[in-house]
C-alpha cells in the first residue's frame, strides 16, 4: 500500500481550531478588557475601580474550574469540554445587556468559568493527543496561537 503524501494530516486542522479557541479566549476576556473599560465607565457612570473588579473575577474564576476541566477532558474528551465551555460563555454574552454592576460581576464569573472549562487544558489536550512525533512543535504552535491575541490587542 502506497503512502499518499499529498493529504494533509487532520491533526494540523485540529491544532488550528485549538489555536483559534485559545486566541479568542485570551483576546476576548483579558487583552480586550482595556478597550472596553473606558467605554463602560463612560456609558454607565461607574468608576474604573468598580468595573475593573470584573477582570479580577474573570481571572480568578478562569483558574478555579481547572480540576473540573481536567476531569471533563479526561472523561469525555476535549470536544465536550469545549462545547460546554462555549455554551456557558454564550449564555454570559447573551446576558451582557443588563446594566447593573452586580450583573456584570455575575456574568464575568460565568465567563471565567466557561473560558476555564474550554480553555488551555482542553486545547493543549488536542495538541497532545494528535501529535506524537512532532508534539513539541504542535505545543509550540498552540502556545503561539495564545500569544497572537497579545499582538492583535496592541494595535
Amino acid at each position: 500500500m502506497a503512502y499518499n503524501s499529498s493529504r494533509i494530516y487532520y491533526g494540523w486542522i485540529a491544532l488550528i481550531g485549538a489555536m483559534l479557541t485559545a486566541f479568542v479566549a485570551g483576546g476576548t476576556f483579558v487583552y480586550s478588557y482595556g478597550v472596553f473599560l473606558p467605554v463602560m465607565c463612560e456609558e454607565f457612570g461607574w468608576s474604573r475601580a468598580v468595573v475593573s473588579v470584573g477582570l479580577s473575577i474573570v481571572l480568578l474564576t478562569f483558574g478555579l474550574p481547572s480540576p473540573l476541566a481536567g476531569t471533563l477532558t479526561a472523561r469525555f474528551g476535549p470536544r465536550v469540554s469545549m462545547i460546554w465551555g462555549n455554551a456557558v460563555t454564550a449564555l454570559e454574552l447573551a446576558g451582557m445587556y443588563l446594566a447593573e454592576i452586580w450583573h456584570v460581576y455575575a456574568l464575568y464569573c460565568m465567563a471565567g468559568l466557561g473560558a476555564g472549562i474550554r480553555g488551555y487544558i482542553a486545547c493543549s489536550t488536542v495538541a497532545n493527543n494528535w501529535f506524537t512525533r512532532r508534539r513539541s512543535l504542535a505545543i509550540g504552535f498552540f502556545a503561539s496561537g495564545r500569544d497572537w491575541a497579545v499582538l492583535f490587542s496592541r494595535r
